[in-house]
């Protein structure tokens, strides 16, 4: 059993036969209490641990693994990583959003469905940094307003659209799929690059030494 943070091994004493993973995590949490990192990550031989696996996971003891390595970072570094990625995947979402419309239209609705379900995967994820990335960094988002909008209202919006979206997949109207895809979602989608690029910006200016990292859940990235 070979056990790592940040790929140096964890002192062999804070190891016992039964620990589990969840509480090597808690007790690496204290090492790392008051140095502004984070533990974002969990790999267990060799595989990353996503958020669906990892409740099951914390509980198992760490001597089921080979090899266990904590990843772990600076809360306003990960975040804008994350954001950056999110922000790239959204540019992306554009070109495939008027395809999977122009297939519905076209009546190749298995590619069009496809290419849609990869869409809602996106937009679903850009709603979800930005509201952990945020709240892990202090953002403040009562008072936060965004190109003359509330940051809320901005959320409420793309989640309502996702509803939306959800609602004309489950009742099969695929024409009305197509003509939201078609027509509702370039206004939607300009808005929300222009916010993400603002809001980048916001977390770009936080102080970090305002963070208070000591006890946050493991971030698993997925």
């Amino acid at each position: 059993m070979s056990v790592f943070l940040d790929g140096q091994p964890i002192p062999g004493e804070t190891l016992t036969p039964d620990i589990c993973v969840g509480q090597l995590i808690e007790s690496t949490k204290e090492r790392l209490r008051g140095t502004g990192v984070i533990i974002f990550s969990i790999l267990c031989d060799g595989d990353e641990i996503p958020a669906d696996r990892l409740e099951g996971t914390l509980s198992k003891p760490v001597s089921a693994f080979d090899r266990l390595e904590l990843i772990s970072g600076r809360p306003k570094e990960l975040v804008l990583d994350a954001l950056a990625d999110t922000r790239r995947s959204f540019s992306d979402s554009f070109v495939t959003v008027k395809q999977a419309a122009n297939d519905m239209t076209a009546g190749n609705l298995s590619k069009g469905m496809a290419g849609l379900i990869d869409c809602i995967g996106i937009w679903s994820s850009v709603h979800e940094v930005v509201v952990q990335g945020g709240t892990l960094v202090g953002v403040d988002f009562d008072n936060l307003t965004i190109d003359g909008r509330h940051i809320l209202d901005w959320l409420k919006d793309l989640g309502t659209k996702l509803r939306d979206i959800k609602r004309a997949i489950e009742s099969r109207d695929n024409v009305l799929l197509a003509d939201m895809l078609r027509y509702e979602m370039d206004e939607m989608m300009q808005g929300w690059e222009r916010m993400l690029d603002a809001f980048i910006e916001e977390v770009k200016q936080f102080d970090e030494s305002a963070v208070n990292p000591s006890t946050p859940p493991v971030l698993a990235t997925t």
